[in-house]
């Protein structure tokens, strides 16, 4: 079974450096049953070494250098937070919560899946600068344009493929000899515990496994919201840097 394990996380605690700014940051909102899960994730580009002579204007080129910038980025997990909802009171309260507080972050861009609740889904991506998404099975691309339907009604939405995005946040507690894990989380999670609790952040990362016999994602605890926020923050990561950016400004920075 592959699974994230306390000791990957206490390797991934570090005192940050606050006043470095990232490159990016992305967000990814899981609805649940109590609440938005919400993570943010700062994104620190690495200083790759491109030969002079590549010819960044071959698409397989191009694409082979997005995919280790994507790959080889540092991530810092600047958020983890649970925005609660509840009744219908709550829920618009909610939404004023999130759009205020994707503001206040400087959020770059985000996914929301589109489960349990389509209209809000849909809502938050037409109000703030968050992207409406359907974690598919099978999908045979990283991610897609499409629609789902609500009561009869279309809605934009984006497909991205459940496992590419699930391996890409479990793999960033992976380390071994050569390397340290690519993401670093505050100290202060520390404090939640790794015991199994709704609220803790260290919990919830513990609480999905991939089966490599069977290739499916389980679920180790009930409540593992933020693991699937952080598959949505690098669904939002994959997306932008696949559709913004310029292989010239990345090799600028």
């Amino acid at each position: 079974m592959h699974q994230i394990t306390k000791s990957d996380i206490q390797k991934t605690f570090i005192n940050v450096d606050l006043h470095k700014e990232p490159d990016l940051r992305f967000a990814g909102v899981n609805q649940g049953r109590k609440g938005l899960w919400l993570v943010t994730l700062d994104i620190f580009f690495p200083r790759l070494d491109i030969p002079v002579s590549t010819n960044i204007d071959d698409k397989d080129t191009e694409k082979s250098i997005l995919v280790r910038y994507i790959r080889e980025s540092r991530r810092y997990l600047s958020t983890a937070e649970l925005v609660p909802t509840g009744s219908s009171i709550g829920r618009a309260l909610s939404t004023l919560d999130l759009g205020s507080k994707l503001k206040e972050l400087r959020v770059t861009s985000g996914c929301i899946d589109n489960e349990p609740d389509r209209h809000f889904g849909n809502y938050i991506q037409e109000t703030t600068n968050l992207i409406l998404t359907d974690f598919r099975y099978n999908l045979d691309q990283p991610y897609k344009k499409d629609i789902v339907r609500e009561a009869g009604n279309s809605i934009s939405c984006t497909s991205i493929n459940y496992d590419l995005f699930m391996a890409h946040a479990m793999d960033n507690f992976i380390s071994n000899e050569d390397s340290n894990p690519r993401i670093s989380i505050p100290n202060h999670f520390n404090q939640c515990g790794f015991e199994y609790d709704s609220l803790s952040p260290c919990a919830h990362f513990m609480g999905v496994r991939h089966n490599p016999i069977t290739t499916k994602w389980e679920n180790v605890y009930p409540t593992n919201g933020l693991f699937y926020a952080l598959a949505l923050a690098e669904a939002a990561f994959y997306i932008w840097m696949s559709e913004r950016v310029s292989i010239e400004k990345l090799l600028s920075v």
